[in-house]
């Protein structure tokens, strides 16, 4: 049972680095004594955080620790979780966590340099772009140039850039001018731009950088003045060709002497690449396995490690890129706050780095996950004896371990004859667990935090005689209880028991309690109340029988579901889970606990979940703490208020001229099913389509001969959607009769028929021609073929003239024309 709750405030936080953060830790104490506790911050470097004092608490009370994070400048930007471990001095099993998130806001930082700085050339030039970001995220970065006298032409390669933290890239530049013919040198000042975009291609900042073009002109003034000179150079040409022959006899030098004078400590400027080659790799954990971020990664050249070629940072999932690279042979170096130094893939100096060899235009395998963790430390102290500490055995486990491969006992070493201990080459950072041992005395324990290469000294340990034993009966309702969890704690060390579950029933001894001692014993059982009682242990003083009698501890939990209407709601399905606890009840359905529920029997204190689901409704659910420490066991006001999961559409559907319209088929589909209705003739044209599960709909309204509606809906749950759905024009049917001499031919009788009943069969429709000879049926059925014929009156069988015709929905189709002869 975990005796303490902590909780981190602020939950998230905005900061840039740089940047010292303010985190409160609160802390209860739910135990029934006194205790201190330690909180320690997972997820950031121990250096990077003030280690603050122990809290104490008395029993029920709740506290506060202040911690103050200082985020270095470098910290690479995005979102971080940070995690507080709060732990009982009293006994180290106790722990609670609570994390923050924290977002790095990016701040960026990006240089510019030209190299060469100026050029002497004809109508073209090459320069080169340094571009590097020396920000904490990552960067889009557009390269560009400007002539302030708009004559020249520029080409990036590449033209768009992405780079990582601490990474840098040499952009290849094109720059074309039109070349003078006479005069003097043409000097063109020019910016290089590298400017900064978003995610919507959206200026961000830019960084300016000035070279210099100089172009020749194709005929200098020298070369006319020399067309004057050179009868004069001709008669000089002999005499100073024969006397500075003999000089150059007497004092030669060679071509090679010459070209390593003009070389002598010249640093050659970075070539461009044409094709440029890329690394890439992944830092881990050697722990955990996962990615480290933040890490510097430095690129040399395999034949300096002075001067870093390349530098990088790695993101968060640990990964780091070096890009614009020639062909070369390379090295690289990661380093970090609080690690050493590795020179990939495992060595710690440059000479025991592996070559990684890069050839322009050829891509390179990405490199194997390289671990990377702290430098090895030192713990080391001191082993005090009541009589002498020769003997004494002192060892380092480690804490928490996780991965069955990796062995529990790091370290171990027997004490010297004045107590004295070290432990060497210790893996950091890392928690551990430090044991002294003796034949004699009782085992003492110490927690070790170990900072990275942290030299951890003066630790002192007292070995105290292990003759002490506490020994007792556990009942409960006057009867022995096996299966109790008995614990014995002095601050330092912890004794753990369980009482028998056979012959004598009930029992417990504490064996190899150092003494003398104070201790705190504690009794617990799931379903009956801890007791915690301290004991006092002397050298040669036998104890007598701690017994304990421990009181069942169970609680309800009960409550009422309502509906979306506020009034109860029976049927529903309420899932209790919590420890071993999983059991499912319904809400009564009739009655005057209509919507209630209960569960009885819980053991206590302790948490649980409560789910309320029904088809048709949302799920809700609810926590149910029960603590009878902090009031009754009783927990009855879990309720719960459900609303429906499904919706509801409803409408009126009108025809072009607003009027309503019955009968009128209302289909609606989300592609895997279908529902249809029609209008309802009272009230004329309404419609409602319920329990509609949420999601996206298309509902169409359609009638014989008018043209479709279609409309998009989209519900959530518990929505309720009115809709007015206007159909298109109706088809119809119209003409004009004539007599044999044109003149309109009114009075007549003009029939509509189904093909198959004309001519002896029944008419569906039927029309008087006006003054102008003309007729109309409307609301006809479309698409459909008919007959149209017209007769002398109502009387008539035999039709003075007939036609076929073909309807179109939502159209007025004219028939051809008829005459009355």
């Amino acid at each position: 049972m975990n005796t303490l709750i902590a909780s981190a405030f602020p939950a998230f936080i905005e900061a840039t680095g740089g940047q010292t953060v303010k985190v409160e830790v609160s802390i209860a104490n739910t135990s029934d004594v006194i205790d201190a506790y330690t909180v320690k911050v997972f997820g950031l470097d121990p250096l990077w955080v003030d280690d603050p004092a122990p809290l104490s608490l008395f029993p029920g009370d709740i506290g506060t620790v202040d911690l103050h994070l200082q985020l270095p400048s470098g910290f690479p930007a995005g979102m971080r979780s940070i995690t507080f471990h709060a732990c009982s001095q009293n006994d180290p099993n106790q722990f609670a966590l609570a994390t923050i998130t924290v977002n790095i806001a990016g701040v960026p930082k990006m240089t510019v340099a030209v190299d060469p700085v100026s050029i002497t050339s004809g109508s073209r030039a090459q320069f080169g772009m340094v571009v590097a970001n020396k920000g904490n995220a990552p960067l889009s970065i557009r390269p560009g140039a400007v002539d302030p006298e708009d004559q020249s032409d520029f080409e990036f390669t590449p033209a768009m850039l992405h780079l990582l933290p601490g990474e840098q890239i040499a952009v290849q530049t094109q720059v074309k001018a039109r070349r003078p013919w006479v005069g003097t040198p043409k000097v063109r000042v020019l910016s290089f731009i590298g400017t900064s975009i978003d995610a919507n291609r959206r200026s961000t900042g830019r960084v300016e950088a000035i070279g210099t073009f100089v172009q020749r002109p194709r005929i200098g003034r020298w070369l006319l003045s020399l067309l004057g000179l050179v009868t004069a150079a001709a008669v000089f040409a002999a005499v100073l060709s024969r006397t500075f022959n003999s000089v150059v006899k007497e004092a030669s030098v060679s071509d090679a002497l010459v070209n390593e004078a003009l070389s002598k400590g010249q640093i050659p400027s970075p070539k461009v690449p044409l094709k440029p080659a890329r690394i890439t790799g992944t830092v881990i954990s050697p722990t955990s396995g996962k990615g480290v971020a933040g890490v510097q990664a430095e690129l040399f050249s395999a034949g300096d490690g002075t001067v870093p070629v390349a530098s990088a940072a790695t993101a968060d999932d640990g990964s780091f890129a070096f890009g614009r690279l020639g062909t070369g042979v390379y090295r690289i170096k990661f380093s970090g706050a609080g690690f050493g130094e590795l020179w990939y893939p495992g060595g710690r100096v440059f000479t025991e780095g592996a070559d990684v060899k890069v050839t322009e235009g050829a891509p390179v395998p990405p490199l194997d996950e390289i671990a990377f963790g702290g430098e090895p430390g030192t713990v080391s102290g001191k082993v005090i004896a009541t009589d002498s500490p020769i003997g004494a055995k002192v060892s380092l486990i480690r804490v928490g371990l996780a991965d069955p491969t990796v062995p529990a006992l790091v370290a171990s070493v027997d004490v010297s004859a004045d107590g004295s201990f070290t432990l060497v080459k210790v893996p950091s950072p890392g928690e551990y667990s430090l044991i002294a041992e003796k034949p004699g005395a009782a085992t003492e324990t110490r927690a070790v935090v170990l900072a990275p290469g942290q030299q951890l000294e003066g630790i002192e340990v007292n070995l105290r005689p292990s003759g002490g034993l506490i020994v007792g009966t556990v009942f409960a309702e006057g009867r022995p209880l096996g299966g109790v969890d008995i614990s014995a704690t002095d601050g330092t060390t912890t004794i753990d028991t369980v009482s028998l579950t056979d012959v004598p029933l009930g029992s417990y001894a504490l064996r190899n309690l150092a003494t003398p001692g104070l201790y705190t014993v504690t009794v617990s059982k799931t379903g009956f109340q801890s007791q915690t009682r301290a004991v006092t242990l002397g050298p040669g003083i036998p104890l007598a029988p701690i017994d304990f009698s421990l009181v069942p501890n169970v609680g309800t939990i009960s409550g009422t579901v309502s509906g979306p209407g506020g009034g109860p709601l029976g049927g529903v399905s309420v899932h209790l889970t919590g420890g071993e606890i999983d059991v499912v009840a319904t809400t009564v359905s009739q009655g005057s606990g209509l919507g209630t529920y209960s569960f009885d029997q819980l053991p206590v204190p302790g948490t649980y979940t409560v789910t309320f689901s029904k088809p048709g409704f949302v799920d809700q659910v609810r926590l149910a703490p029960i603590d009878p420490a902090a009031g009754s066991p009783d927990v009855t006001n879990i309720d719960a208020s459900l609303g429906t999961s499904l919706a509801v559409i409803t409408g009126v559907v009108v025809d072009v001229n607003g009027v309503e319209v019955p009968r009128a088929t209302l289909k609606l589909t989300n592609g895997a099913t279908t529902r249809t209705l029609l209008s309802a003739d009272e009230p004329p044209g309404a419609f409602a389509f319920a329990n509609v599960i949420p999601g996206s709909y298309t509902l169409t309204a359609s009638l014989v001969g008018a043209a479709d509606v279609v409309q998009l809906v989209t519900v959530h749950p518990g929505d309720t959607e009115q809709l007015r759905l206007q159909l298109g024009q109706q088809a119809s049917l119209s003409g004009q009769v004539r007599h044999v001499d044109g003149t309109p031919a009114s009075g007549f009788v003009v029939k509509l028929f189904l093909p198959d009943q004309f001519p002896r069969g029944t008419s569906i429709a039927t029309a008087i021609t006006d003054a102008n000879g003309r007729y109309t049926f409307v609301e006809v059925a479309a698409p459909a073929d008919f007959v149209v014929a017209v007769y002398l009156d109502s009387t008539t069988t035999e039709a003075l003239d007939s036609e076929q015709v073909v309807s179109a929905p939502g159209s007025d189709v004219t028939v051809g024309g008829l005459i009355a002869t």
